[in-house]
């Protein structure tokens, strides 16, 4: 099934493993897939061929950006600093 194939494409594709949230919603009469992946806290996820050092992306303005080394040492910083359940 093509959600199935969705799904392990994502996870198998970055690390730490990602799970996204697939659903079928149906617009304008057509049935569409939609994939949500939340934020997660096990910062940073990269691409797992591309290893840490150069599969690590961000957002900016709209963009995706190949992040730089003070970016993702402050992703590992914020990850690091996670709490589960407050502080």
């Amino acid at each position: 099934m093509t959600m199935d194939a969705i799904a392990n494409a994502v996870s198998d594709s970055c690390e730490p493993a990602i799970i996204p949230d697939i659903t079928l919603q149906t617009i304008d009469g057509r049935t569409v897939i939609v994939v949500e992946i939340y934020e997660g806290r096990q910062r940073p996820y990269y691409i797992k061929t591309l290893g840490r050092d150069g599969g690590v992306y961000v957002r900016v303005a709209g963009t995706t950006r190949l992040a730089d080394e003070y970016m993702v040492k402050e992703l590992m910083f914020e990850g690091s600093n996670y709490s589960p359940g407050g502080f």
